[in-house]
């Protein structure tokens, strides 16, 4: 197993297939290689894929993947860190001139100009509510303790590498395609991701996963794992740190179940095959299946039904 450092070695702008240190998000997102974001817009139509992948939209910088990015900084890297790449709205900003608080201090024209002196340091601003719960959320990681022997949150980050940016080639279809994990523990072969999350009990979590995909995600890195490592993908684990995104930032930690990671080879196998199609025509103008040009019935989601 071979690790690069990307800050030692020019990796170029299409690296080939390894494990690489230390690249930014920048240098990664500009990697022209598959990854499950961008699979997840294929899903909603090829079309979509292809108008994300030429920029012609682009996907929006919510409040919660602010947060979960912040969040990530800080608990990964450290304060110093943290605040190179990001703004706290001031706690107290300043008067008005006429000596009168602001109702929204980033709403006005102070406020919009400091942002903008801000985003042209490359910063990333967050207002005051996101960055108390960042930092919030931060101190919950650290402070959360495993029971009966179970790891606890810190360590399972201590025990492996953060963010390593992995390059494969897909052993059925030949797709390029590229992840970055949170954390790899090559030693114990396990994979974490850590998740913010409205609700991270079992039966909220478990949502969570199915609603964004997050089993697909961990089914491509393990994938990844094996091959770049020459280990077998059973020996694998996926693991999850879900906190909360409210008050108290509750913490739980999940292992992905086998039947998840099955049913996750069986749906991503099938999508990545689509895929292949699309890119061997260079054909991307469907619209299927967010657009089918007919008007048609609609249920209650199956978790919905069955719990009625």
């Amino acid at each position: 197993m071979k690790l690069t450092d990307a800050q030692k070695v020019d990796i170029g702008l299409a690296p080939a297939e390894g494990i690489y240190l230390y690249v930014s998000s920048a240098d990664y997102f500009k990697w022209p290689y598959l990854s499950k974001s961008a699979l997840t817009a294929f899903c909603i139509s090829p079309a979509q894929h292809r108008a994300v992948v030429d920029e012609i939209i682009k996907w929006k910088s919510s409040d919660a993947l602010l947060l979960g990015d912040a969040t990530d900084v800080l608990w990964f890297y450290g304060l110093k860190a943290y605040l190179a790449g990001f703004a706290e709205e001031p706690a107290k900003p300043p008067l008005k001139k006429n000596g009168k608080p602001y109702s929204n201090y980033l709403t006005s024209s102070a406020g919009k100009a400091w942002i903008a002196q801000q985003e042209i340091s490359g910063k990333k601003v967050l207002s005051k509510a996101l960055w108390i719960k960042a930092r919030a959320m931060a101190a919950r990681l650290d402070e959360h303790k495993g029971r009966d022997g179970h790891p606890s949150a810190r360590e399972l980050r201590d025990q492996g590498i953060a963010q390593v940016s992995l390059v494969w080639r897909c052993p059925h279809t030949k797709i390029w395609l590229k992840g970055r994990p949170d954390i790899v523990d090559f030693e114990r072969r396990v994979l974490t991701d850590l998740k913010t999350a409205r609700d991270v009990r079992r039966w909220g979590f478990a949502k969570a996963i199915s609603e964004y995909d997050y089993h697909w995600q961990a089914r491509l890195y393990l994938q990844a794992l094996a091959i770049l490592t020459g280990t077998d993908p059973l020996d694998w684990i996926a693991k999850y740190i879900a906190v909360r995104n409210e008050p108290i930032h509750s913490v739980q930690i999940y292992t992905l179940s086998t039947a998840a990671l099955e049913q996750a080879e069986r749906e991503v196998s099938t999508k990545l095959v689509e895929y292949l199609h699309c890119a061997m025509a260079d054909n991307w103008c469907g619209r299927w299946p967010a657009e089918t040009g007919y008007e048609e019935t609609i249920d209650l989601a199956a978790w919905r039904r069955k719990n009625a």
